[in-house]
């Protein structure tokens, strides 16, 4: 009998929408977020991407300018279903030091149509029966 105890193996994360691509992102958005009320739209804008079971979020920063990039993609790909997005910030609210709320609002609506858009096309292909 053989067994594998890789412990290096991704580990499967389950009901994450927004992923923050490392340490760096935090830092950068802890230091563009002025107000409590940024923080409440962050943590609202958070916890309703949890719920997408259909689109995921991965979060960047630039090591140089802080500015912050994203990647929306199909959580679980498939063969009727395939979403891949690239999103950067654009150069007007980075050199205003505008808060990140907006780009990351903004990645979440996209997300949101993008899962209706999903969950509505798996309707109509589980009511065909030919």
């Amino acid at each position: 009998m053989n067994t594998n105890l890789n412990c290096n193996c991704p580990k499967p994360q389950f009901g994450m929408a927004i992923h923050l691509g490392d340490n760096n992102v935090r830092r950068v958005i802890n230091s563009r977020v002025k107000s409590l009320k940024d923080i409440e739209k962050l943590n609202d804008i958070f916890k309703k991407q949890k719920e997408n079971s259909k689109i995921d979020i991965r979060l960047f920063a630039d090591d140089d300018t802080g500015k912050l990039r994203a990647n929306a993609y199909l959580r679980t790909p498939d063969a009727l279903n395939d979403f891949y997005k690239y999103y950067s910030e654009n150069f007007f609210s980075r050199l205003f030091n505008c808060s990140p709320v907006k780009f990351i609002k903004k990645l979440a609506k996209v997300a949101d149509k993008e899962e209706a858009r999903i969950l509505k096309k798996e309707e109509i292909a589980n009511k065909m029966n030919f």
